[in-house]
């Protein structure tokens, strides 16, 4: 289940390649077609704080949108790398609370820091730099969405979906009157869109959601890997985008920082069962 949730996620890129619609309006499809198909969840049962919804939801809006103008000024190999380089921003908000840092989280930010330096001088020399800059608040929204929603503290997980990506809709009605391309009117585009919310971001968190009530949270993050790895294979196949080779580097060398980061997290769980059995 975790693996289709990999696989499901994992088409976002090609098609945001494939529909020419604004961001916003991208977003707003999605989000209202995932809240309405997840909508009895939450009938069931109400989903509290507001608050902390509230900035779920914005979280949201922020990290699809800027994925969407990320891999439309840039490649879909540079934003995906961009969006998986949000633990680096964990790793230092955690420095700022904690002022202190494990050796191994060294490691992790010198691979995704030196994937990010890459993603840079591949912009500059297409001259890009916008996307960057998306890119770089796509991982830090995308990096605070579960923070919210572990903060979450009544409510059915599907049901919490739903409520955020209907505050993410809302958020998009918000910003629509600031958007000056016109709404997509082609039935083919809308229908994609709808599909995609109702897939891509509704079935898979359900799937998703109920994969992790049968394996760890490491299982699922090694699992969830599939992604970012698959994202920019389904460009090349369906629209033929051959990533940069700079960008398929620092992919690589994003996700390794990702791997030690979940590899090291691994280890120091099993270290500490393993000293409460003693």
């Amino acid at each position: 289940m975790v693996f289709v949730t990999a696989v499901l996620w994992s088409t976002a890129g090609v098609l945001v390649k494939a529909v020419p619609v604004n961001a916003v309006w991208m977003v707003f499809i999605r989000s209202i077609s995932a809240g309405i198909i997840l909508l009895p969840f939450l009938i069931r049962q109400k989903v509290m704080p507001p608050k902390i919804v509230l900035i779920a939801g914005f979280c949201m809006i922020s990290f699809m949108s800027t994925f969407v103008i990320a891999t439309r000024l840039g490649n879909v190999a540079m934003a995906i790398s961009m969006q998986s380089a949000a633990p680096i921003f964990v790793i230092v908000y955690f420095f700022i609370v904690n002022r202190k840092i494990e050796r191994y989280k060294l490691v992790v930010v010198m691979f995704i820091l030196s994937g990010i330096m890459l993603n840079l001088l591949n912009a500059m020399e297409t001259g890009a730099l916008l996307s960057i800059v998306a890119g770089l608040f796509c991982a830090i929204t995308f990096a605070g969405y579960p923070f919210c929603i572990k903060r979450i503290t009544h409510g059915s997980p599907l049901g919490i979906v739903s409520a955020v990506n209907f505050v993410c809709a809302g958020f998009c009605i918000l910003a629509l009157p600031f958007s000056h391309e016109p709404m997509p009117v082609s039935f083919l585009d809308v229908l994609t869109l709808v599909l995609m919310g109702i897939f891509v971001s509704g079935c898979a968190q359900a799937l998703y959601t109920a994969g992790l009530k049968r394996i760890s949270v490491e299982s699922a993050m090694i699992i969830i890997l599939a992604e970012p790895i698959l994202n920019p294979v389904w460009v090349f196949l369906f629209t033929g985008e051959v990533p940069p080779i700079m960008s398929i580097i620092a992919l690589t060398l994003i996700l390794a920082g990702v791997v030690t980061d979940v590899y090291f997290r691994i280890s120091n769980l099993k270290t500490t069962i393993g000293g409460e059995k003693l």
